[in-house]
């Protein structure tokens, strides 16, 4: 679980930085593309990130040394001003079956993330201030 939890705060850090409104005068920030890890012993995951054609963090896959056996799936929604809605994260304990876990998040006035909720119950998760 904690390996879930740092690969979507990766998520979101990599969403933060590769998002950009102004194209025509901000430098291009180098997309990550993939990171190799060991796991455990010689253990090796790969984490790969997907962008759409505007520079948003749509995917991240999680795998282990054996990139067919996929461990998780990661999906990430936007409204339709690229504003951050939401994640939905597919992950396969041990390679058996698929469960599910789907976020929301709500913004103040100024655009910024205040809370974040269990969009399968409507139960706040977090709040940040």
């Amino acid at each position: 679980m904690n390996k879930i939890v740092s690969l979507i705060l990766t998520g979101i850090y990599c969403f933060l930085v590769s998002c950009n409104k102004d194209n025509s005068t901000a430098l291009q920030q180098p997309k990550l593309a993939e990171i190799i890890f060991t796991v455990s012993g010689d253990s090796t995951g790969i984490t790969k990130f997907f962008y759409d054609n505007q520079n948003k963090l749509i995917e991240i896959y999680d795998t282990t040394n054996n990139p067919s056996d996929l461990t998780s799936k990661t999906y990430f929604h936007y409204d339709d001003s690229g504003k951050l809605m939401g994640y939905n994260v597919f992950y396969s304990p041990n390679s058996i079956g698929f469960n599910n876990s789907s976020f929301g998040f709500i913004y103040n006035n100024q655009n910024q993330i205040i809370q974040k909720i269990d969009s399968s119950n409507n139960m706040s998760i977090e709040t940040y201030s």
